[in-house]
């Protein structure tokens, strides 16, 4: 178990984000008798979660939906829609950034163009897998 100090440190996050993610639901603590809270393991994986889910600009409310969705036994249909709207809805904004980037491509040289397709790749290749996984 961590207090909040703790916590902080080792995920690099301020003890103020941890204190309005708990008060808003994001991250679960338990009270000591003198009041601390004390954060579980599972605390740090949380926040590695929150971070990688704003870092795709995740609204904390679209954040909370989707760990309800990740922690739930059973299937909420409701949350699954919205957020199969949600990452349709980011597909198409990614698709027309990548339709912007191709009318660049072409002129940039060939070094330009491999690191382009090299920090891509991975990317492509994960969306790939997991498209052909829905179908």
């Amino acid at each position: 178990m961590y207090r909040i100090g703790e916590l902080a440190e080792i995920t690099n996050t301020s003890k103020r984000t941890i204190d309005y993610y708990t008060k808003i639901g994001l991250l679960e603590c338990e009270r000591s008798e003198s009041n601390y809270r004390y954060y579980k393991q599972e605390a740090i994986a949380d926040l590695k979660f929150i971070d990688q889910c704003k870092q795709t600009n995740m609204s904390l409310e679209q954040i909370k939906q989707r760990k309800v969705v990740l922690q739930a036994t059973e299937i909420n249909k409701e949350a699954m829609l919205a957020q199969t709207i949600d990452i349709t809805n980011k597909m198409d904004f990614l698709t027309n950034e990548i339709e912007e980037i191709q009318s660049f491509f072409g002129k940039l040289d060939k070094s330009e163009q491999l690191k382009v397709v090299n920090n891509l790749k991975p990317h492509a290749m994960a969306l790939m897998n997991a498209l052909i996984l829905l179908s």
